[in-house]
């Protein structure tokens, strides 16, 4: 029985441990982020996040207006990673989420957005190095 609890509290132990060592990689990751307002009544937000030591996560989200079709393009480093058409949710933003490769140096993300409905346009760039 001694043996067990003992099996037990090392297993317990280790967990314990792993869930640190989670935590304290997480809190590495880091963010810029860029905000502004388009041409009529919606916002825009660019972020580039580091995910891990060699990934990226790239977000560029936009709108106002529920239901609404956007004609939309981000660029990482002048390498287009998305272009397609993105409708808004119900909370009347589109949100464009893509992870690449870190690339050596100055790491830019660009977002353009046209809404298909009203012609509004968002443009947002942010850069870092990471």
């Amino acid at each position: 029985m001694a043996k067990t609890v003992r099996v037990m509290l090392v297993a317990l132990m280790a967990v314990g441990l792993l869930s640190v060592a989670g935590a304290a990689r997480a809190s590495d990751d880091r963010e810029a982020i860029s905000r502004g307002d388009c041409s009529r009544v919606s916002d825009w937000k660019v972020r580039i996040r580091t995910d891990g030591p060699s990934r990226l996560d790239l977000e560029f989200e936009a709108g106002e207006v529920p239901g609404q079709l956007w004609r939309v393009q981000m660029t990482y480093n002048s390498r287009v990673v998305f272009s397609g058409n993105v409708r808004s949710g119900a909370d009347g933003e589109f949100d464009v989420d893509r992870e690449v490769a870190n690339a050596p140096g100055l790491d830019t993300l660009r977002g353009n957005a046209t809404n298909l409905q009203t012609g509004e346009t968002c443009r947002g760039s942010v850069s870092a190095s990471f």
